[in-house]
């Protein structure tokens, strides 16, 4: 008699902990994520580190920030903590994170990644150092984005930022991009440390082009970047996404997110 409760229980259990995710990533400190997590516009903020649990209708919310201190991923004296709880909402599009009379969106690019919106729903920009994509932690399934309408530029553009190392680079921390997009023709200026730590691109030119995947999602490619293809995603005019080959776009770490932010 006594196995039919317990398996009750760990049926329940698995459930719940199915209905569990939790999120990280490093982020600049817009004046919207300061006003949610309540930090002064007078604190001196490089960045901030989430750790982001959600469960059905709540969320939990730890959050480390501070002036990071050079050559190390954390603060000078540990940085400052805010810790916060409350109510979860969600649709197909979006999360949003209550408490009391305060509100952050999130736009829900797929399962495993999550992007700060402002007050008019728009994805913030980032900057050369942090981004505002939060990623999914534990096991994650590769998938497209959701409801992808590639963005389109005209003339040229400028992304920046700093990301993980690409899958299958060695000995490589984090990869430094400045990229630039010329739309007629399509070419692009790239420099940075992008295939490995050791690597210094300082000025290559190529070529880009597009494809739609299975889904019919429009894929970016740059060309020959030191022999390797490179592929990203456009969802709004100020960010792209790396992405892999079919694109799923890849999904970082609690440092840095795959994303880059438009310069200008």
């Amino acid at each position: 008699m006594t196995r039919i409760p317990l398996l009750a229980a760990l049926l329940l259990s698995a459930c719940v902990s199915g209905r569990e995710r939790s999120f990280t990533g490093s982020t600049p400190a817009d004046p919207v994520v300061r006003e949610f997590l309540g930090i002064s516009a007078a604190d001196s903020v490089d960045f901030i580190r989430w750790n982001l649990e959600l469960e059905e209708k709540r969320f939990s919310l730890s959050c480390n920030y501070g002036r990071g201190k050079p050559n190390t991923n954390g603060f000078y004296g540990g940085g400052k903590w805010v810790r916060l709880a409350g109510i979860l909402g969600e649709n197909d599009r979006e999360v949003y994170l209550e408490h009391g009379n305060h509100r952050l969106s999130f736009a829900k690019l797929n399962t495993n990644l999550l992007h700060v919106l402002n007050a008019s729903k728009e994805m913030l920009t980032g900057t050369g150092g942090w981004s505002y994509t939060l990623n999914r932690e534990g096991e994650q399934q590769r998938e497209p984005l959701d409801h992808y309408s590639a963005a389109s530029f005209a003339d040229s553009v400028v992304f920046q930022g700093r990301t993980p190392c690409l899958p299958g680079s060695r000995g490589c921390y984090k990869q430094k991009w400045l990229l630039v997009l010329q739309e007629n023709p399509a070419s692009y200026f790239l420099k940075g440390t992008i295939v490995g730590s050791d690597e210094r691109l300082l000025g290559v030119r190529g070529t880009w082009s597009a494809q739609r995947n299975r889904k019919g999602q429009l894929i970016f490619r740059l060309n020959d970047v030191a022999g390797k293809t490179v592929h990203f995603l456009m969802p709004a005019t100020n960010i792209i996404l790396l992405a892999d080959e079919d694109g799923n776009p890849l999904v970082g770490n609690e440092d840095f997110s795959f994303t880059l932010n438009r310069r200008g």
